[in-house]
């Protein structure tokens, strides 16, 4: 899970991008997911965002720009698949899962809850400026944990 937690005085085009290897995919945008089926099984990649509409669009080897091509060397490129999350705001939290399983994910207030087959993890947000982003990290099913960032 990568967590970006973007602040400014004034309003500002955030943008999240992601570059991901060339693979077929299931592209679900109102479920906020997207599916690569890799050769070792699918992998899903998952956002979510804070107070703001986002824009998600994704690309594959647009002939018109650089978007969606991987260039390991110059002058020459592979397709890639670009994951582009965008927003206009002062302020946004940004959340991206990467997991080899399904997961339901739902942000509330400060609160992140992910369920899966085998757990479900819950995660407190801080909502102090001062603070870790992350407050406490809970997991139920196999293991029941907590940890509390300080």
């Amino acid at each position: 899970m990568i967590l970006d937690a973007l602040d400014s005085q004034q309003s500002h085009a955030y943008r999240q991008h992601w570059l991901l290897a060339d693979y077929p995919y299931d592209w679900q945008p109102p479920n906020q997911h997207l599916n690569l089926h890799t050769p070792q099984g699918d992998y899903h990649i998952y956002w979510l965002n804070g107070k703001h509409k986002i824009n998600v669009d994704l690309v594959r080897s647009d002939t018109s720009t650089p978007r969606g091509w991987r260039s390991r060397y110059y002058l020459e490129r592979t397709p890639a698949i670009s994951l582009s999350l965008q927003t206009l705001s002062s302020s946004e939290r940004f959340i991206t899962l990467f997991s080899p399983h399904p997961v339901a994910m739902n942000l509330a207030e400060n609160e992140l809850q992910m369920v899966t087959e085998e757990m479900n993890a819950r995660i407190q947000l801080s909502s102090q400026d001062d603070a870790p982003l992350i407050a406490t990290i809970s997991t139920f099913g196999r293991h029941n944990q907590t940890l509390v960032i300080e």
